[in-house]
């Protein structure tokens, strides 16, 4: 895994970082020219920390994996549900298959 290169999906950029505390975290980034309205940037951030959960056993206790959304995201299903596959397509290229 390379500490500092980020990763790109369609929608989104992960990247790794180094951390000096003694544990390792995660962290999403959604601006609000990506998601507008407050309420659907927290349902996108619920839906992060929900998908990142199986992963918090696997990342080492060494780096920082922080999301930053790069387009426009929208509230419905359909988006939701790309999101939620696009965020694990990026944790298990990044972090390796979680089992």
């Amino acid at each position: 895994m390379k500490i500092g290169k980020p990763f790109f999906s369609y929608t989104l950029v992960f990247n790794v970082l180094p951390n000096t505390l003694s544990h390792g975290r995660f962290a999403i980034i959604i601006s609000g020219k990506s998601v507008k309205n407050a309420v659907v940037r927290n349902k996108y951030r619920r839906l992060y920390y929900e998908t990142c959960r199986p992963y918090i056993d696997t990342i080492p206790k060494d780096i920082s994996c922080v999301v930053k959304t790069k387009t426009q995201l929208e509230n419905n299903d359909t988006a939701l549900k790309n999101f939620k596959k696009e965020l694990i397509y990026l944790f298990d290229k990044k972090l390796g298959k979680n089992t």
